[in-house]
């Protein structure tokens, strides 16, 4: 087999070294590690970011469970007139540039709805409506119509300029690695959509959690997050400070089990059991 260095690879695809090395660290570019200078095969295909981000377009595999994955709706079909309706209604909800939006491009209709920076327009087909057909539990696929519109819209929107500077800088250029963008993007809608309900914007906080996890990743909260999901922030204080009487749920009937710990005769099977942990591996 032939290796190449990074350099070396950055030049025979035009595109720069850092962008090289991101892409070796997010696992999307396969190489070895000689020393303290990566190696890869000479053959390594490279596959252009940046038309990904310009569409917005995902290629997650579906489970076996048959889930969406934060695919939405996968009919692919054209969105119906009904549909579409609905849709206009949720942009004029949010406050968004209704003519902005293109609704079932010829080319886009089997893609993902997607924000188009250059063009500054957001091509929208049938996954803009959340999956109601196979049971996801990932924030993405549950998500409204109004918060994906959002995250189009005021989340990718907002950082337009840096899209198009990222653009002169080379070929596959990211000031911002992709996975960040789009945790930014659920982030930023959040904060900035008007008229969202406070659902809306717990999803697109937790869609950005959940991006960051596939990632490996953790998201340190904000005030605003912690708020949005939780209804606290740092600014509160003396929460959970007062120690409460503890109830317990039968696991068999599902009866409350009120028993003092004073007789220790009468605790119920629930702190029985729980020495038996001990027993167990740590």
């Amino acid at each position: 087999m032939e290796y190449i260095t990074v350099k070396e690879y950055a030049k025979k695809y035009g595109i720069t070294p850092a962008t090289v090395r991101q892409r070796i660290l997010r696992g999307s570019t396969k190489a070895i590690k000689v020393g303290n200078e990566w190696l890869l095969l000479a053959n390594e295909k490279h596959i252009d970011g940046r038309q990904s981000r310009k569409m917005r377009i995902s290629y997650k595999a579906i489970s076996e469970k048959g889930m969406s994955n934060g695919q939405r709706n996968l009919t692919r079909k054209p969105l119906t007139e009904e549909e579409i309706e609905f849709v206009k209604k949720e942009i004029r909800r949010i406050g968004a540039d209704e003519s902005k939006f293109i609704f079932n491009d010829p080319k886009h209709i089997p893609k993902s709805t997607c924000y188009n920076y250059e063009k500054d327009i957001v091509f929208v087909t049938k996954n803009v409506l959340p999956d109601l057909r196979y049971g996801s539990s990932h924030p993405r696929d549950l998500m409204s119509v109004a918060a994906l519109l959002a995250h189009e819209y005021y989340g990718y929107r907002h950082y337009r300029q840096e899209y198009l500077d990222d653009d002169k800088k080379g070929n596959n250029y990211h000031t911002t690695l992709p996975w960040r963008d789009e945790c930014r993007a659920s982030i930023t809608a959040a904060k900035l959509t008007p008229n969202l309900t406070e659902k809306e914007r717990a999803d697109l906080v937790s869609e950005a959690l959940r991006r960051a996890e596939d990632e490996g990743q953790y998201i340190e909260l904000d005030d605003f997050m912690k708020e949005t999901l939780y209804g606290y922030s740092n600014k509160e204080r003396n929460i959970s400070w007062d120690i409460t009487e503890i109830h317990y749920v039968s696991r068999q009937n599902g009866n409350r089990d009120d028993t003092e710990w004073g007789d220790i005769d009468d605790v119920s099977k629930m702190r029985e059991e729980a020495e038996d942990l001990d027993d167990l591996e740590r």
